[in-house]
């Protein structure tokens, strides 16, 4: 829902820069469309809510345990919408962090949260940085999560995770078997909010945008407890795009 704001103008993660690339005839279009999808994403995280808060990973009326990071994000997502207090959000982080079983992925979502709620998570950044042995997808994923609490990190030591979560991305692109789609975005997207520039932005982008394959035809590849979204891909793209127009990388 997040990422969908790059084409909404009523959100603060708006690209002008994006908006204006589009033919005039088209951006009403988008800009209803891109509404609407938040408005039905947003009321159908709110209907697969469990009752006892949390999401799981597939449905509310299932017998499968929470999903860790569903119900960070939808709890970032939702709190600020609905009203409801901090400290909510940061009882529910509390909650997941009690759970057992956590990969990097699920703890970069759940300190995404704690970010998201005002507290300091420069530790436990470093932390998930300095694990080893996972998938690299997995791996990627983590990083593009922590880059946003990165935003949040007010302490000067904030530049130091900032080095090493460009070092990670780009070591872990280096490698000859991170060439599919979903890591090439996650990759793009850590490094546009990190405000990287190099010249890997451009490598990177073009095989992407080159691609004779539609985006929403790439192969599957699940990147957290085996799920696969071709719609994730696409807008986490669409975003990337945006972020990199919107910070000089490229021009219309």
């Amino acid at each position: 829902m997040e990422l969908l704001g790059c084409a909404a103008p009523q959100t603060s993660g708006f690209s002008r820069q994006l908006y204006d690339a589009i033919p005039a005839g088209e951006r009403k279009y988008l800009t209803a469309t891109v509404l609407t999808m938040r408005w039905r994403l947003r009321n159908y995280i709110v209907s697969q809510q469990a009752s006892d808060g949390t999401w799981r990973l597939y449905g509310r009326e299932g017998d499968s345990p929470t999903d860790s990071v569903t119900t960070a994000f939808a709890t970032a997502a939702l709190f600020d919408d609905r009203g409801a207090r901090i400290d909510a959000a940061r009882a529910m982080a509390a909650h997941l962090d009690a759970l057992p079983g956590s990969g990097p992925v699920s703890e970069a979502a759940v300190c995404y949260l704690w970010a998201c709620s005002g507290i300091d998570v420069l530790d436990r950044v470093q932390q998930i940085l300095n694990r080893s042995g996972q998938p690299t997808v997995a791996r990627l994923a983590a990083c593009w999560m922590l880059s946003l609490c990165h935003e949040h990190i007010a302490s000067p030591a904030s530049a130091e995770v900032r080095q090493a979560l460009i070092a990670e991305v780009l070591k872990l692109v280096a490698e000859p078997w991170a060439c599919a789609p979903l890591d090439r975005t996650l990759a793009l997207q850590t490094l546009l909010t990190l405000h990287y520039r190099g010249e890997e932005i451009e490598d990177l982008f073009a095989p992407l945008l080159l691609d004779p394959i539609a985006p929403w035809e790439w192969k599957l590849e699940p990147f957290h407890d085996d799920v696969c979204c071709p719609s994730f891909n696409v807008v986490l793209l669409v975003s990337a795009i945006a972020k990199s127009l919107e910070g000089g990388a490229f021009s219309c």
